[in-house]
């Protein structure tokens, strides 16, 4: 499995990704989930093999979860997840 890294940006009403591993690689699409979907679906074919996605969405100055927890509750097949979010950028 690769490590790929993957910048995102937000210009106008749409957003952007590139990664440094393909270089003439990029997807675009109006929303952060879009492109995000488009990425996750087109670099592990494009590359041959199963990638694990480092998202570096600094670029952006949007709110980023920097810490996720989950943990089970106290109710059966529950989980609870608390994020802690970072202003970046």
């Amino acid at each position: 499995m690769r490590t790929v890294t993957v910048r995102y940006y937000q210009e106008g009403v749409g957003w952007w990704a590139e990664t440094d591993e393909l270089p003439t690689f990029t997807a675009a699409g109006a929303t952060f989930a879009e492109v995000k979907n488009r990425v996750a679906s087109a670099l592990p074919e494009l590359l041959g093999e199963p990638v694990e996605l480092i998202e570096d969405v600094t670029a952006t100055g949007m709110d980023i979860p920097t810490a996720l927890y989950v943990q089970e509750s106290a109710v059966p097949n529950l989980l609870s997840v608390n994020t802690t979010l970072g202003r970046h950028g």
